[in-house]
């Protein structure tokens, strides 16, 4: 995309009725995974699935998310955002009306395959489109807030209600049905843009393959996978310490609304202090959290350790994505980033889970410590200055002015000879 459609697409996002689109799409699109362990307890409950069961219907969800990052790279810029988007949208809305009246194992799982592929699919195309904001932070902060708001919310109203299976899915269903009409608020691309050569593609698809942004993709990976890792266990891990379970409910309560004030950091700070650091910074406190657990701790200490991680992962998050929009505002990293989220989620369980079958947790908590840890790691690598030694710096171009010899390519044909003064020639 020339510079001149991404200034053009930069105002449209920054209009306000295009934020309240892209957030609310953005969150509502991204509930089910917000509220998965409430799906599985529902579908255990009142669907009479086994756990392990239930359990393998929510990585169909993550497996859907996953082929739609996968997918994301191939048409995330070759077709309208505003087209894809609705057509999205309408796939998540049958997917979830046929969980409404479908029953069975076989057919509730095929449902949320779809409804992972059609979330994560409008996940990518909102956060491509966030990162041409001049503000893509911000715009990042506040879709995390309303995401832990909404999570929050129902965390606290779905026990309450005691719906079954037909009612939940409804009520998602509700959801797609109230962000379709935003899909036409979200700008779509200029003509200039997808009718481009493939030359400036493979040119673009090399820029991606820089050390510098591999190493952002890997920290954001290793970050994934031991988040996924740990809050698929902190519950438990709260009864390890000798918790209460009530008391590790109203941790957890305490730790949505800790997100909420993750996310609206990020949007308060903005560029204040750059994004590499400060997410460096929050990267190796959450390392210090995370630690915490492996010690004999107390409700109190418990409910700090879980809040600040989640504030961190939050924080965190939004920076990461802001990051990998910089460096490709096309959106093809964050088709990247969204395959990450999701296998990222499915992956941590599966790798620490068989370590947890004694009883104990500190091997879980031992290897999501050192993967928190390897991600700032990673990112201070990315931030070293980097030279190879065949490549060599431009020497500055000399200034322009009258007394400068013209170049060989302005019919100067190179250096001129000096001009002999007025009285040499006059001596002769």
């Amino acid at each position: 995309m020339r510079q001149g459609d991404d200034a053009g697409l930069a105002v449209e996002v920054d209009r306000p009725t295009t934020w309240l689109a892209l957030v609310t799409i953005n969150t509502f699109a991204a509930v089910t995974a917000g509220v998965l362990p409430a799906i599985v307890a529902i579908l255990v409950d009142h669907e009479h699935l086994a756990p392990i069961d239930a359990g393998h219907i929510s990585s169909l969800y993550s497996v859907g998310g996953v082929l739609a990052g996968l997918s994301g790279l191939l048409w995330v810029r070759r077709f309208d955002r505003r087209v894809m988007l609705a057509v999205v949208i309408v796939l998540g809305l049958c997917a979830d009306l046929s969980a409404v009246v479908l029953q069975g194992y076989a057919l509730i799982g095929a449902g949320r395959f779809v409804a992972g592929f059609a979330g994560s699919s409008a996940i990518i195309i909102v956060n491509s489109t966030i990162a041409l904001s001049r503000h893509s932070e911000r715009l990042f902060g506040l879709v995390l807030t309303s995401q832990s708001l909404l999570a929050a919310a129902l965390f606290f109203a779905l026990p309450r209600l005691a719906w079954e299976a037909a009612g939940l899915f409804s009520m998602l269903a509700a959801f797609w049905v109230v962000i379709l009409p935003l899909a036409f608020l979200v700008p779509g691309f200029p003509e200039s843009a997808t009718s481009r050569g493939t030359a400036g593609e493979r040119s673009e698809g090399r820029a991606l393959l820089r050390s510098s942004v591999g190493l952002l993709v890997l920290a954001f990976l290793s970050f994934y996978v031991a988040t996924g890792a740990l809050w698929t266990f902190v519950y438990l891990i709260g009864e390890w310490h000798g918790i209460s379970s009530t008391a590790v409910g109203s941790a957890m309560s305490l730790a949505m609304l800790a997100a909420i004030v993750g996310g609206s950091t990020v949007t308060a700070l903005g560029k204040r202090y750059g994004r590499s650091r400060p997410l460096i910074a929050a990267l190796v406190a959450n390392v210090a959290f995370t630690a915490i657990l492996l010690t004999p701790t107390g409700v109190g200490v418990y409910t700090l350790a879980v809040c600040a991680t989640n504030l961190l992962f939050t924080f965190s998050l939004a920076l990461f994505l802001t990051l990998l929009g910089d460096e490709d505002p096309q959106g093809r990293l964050l088709s990247v980033a969204n395959m990450v989220i999701f296998g990222g989620l499915a992956l941590g369980p599966w790798l620490f889970g068989p370590s947890t079958e004694g009883g104990s947790y500190r091997a879980l908590l031992v290897g999501t410590v050192v993967l928190f840890a390897v991600s700032p790691a990673l990112l201070c690598l990315r931030s070293l200055p980097r030279g190879r030694s065949g490549d060599s710096v431009a020497p500055l171009p000399e200034p322009t002015t009258g007394l400068t010899p013209p170049s060989a390519g302005s019919g100067g044909g190179g250096r001129r000879r000096p001009r002999r003064s007025r009285c040499r020639r006059r001596a002769r």
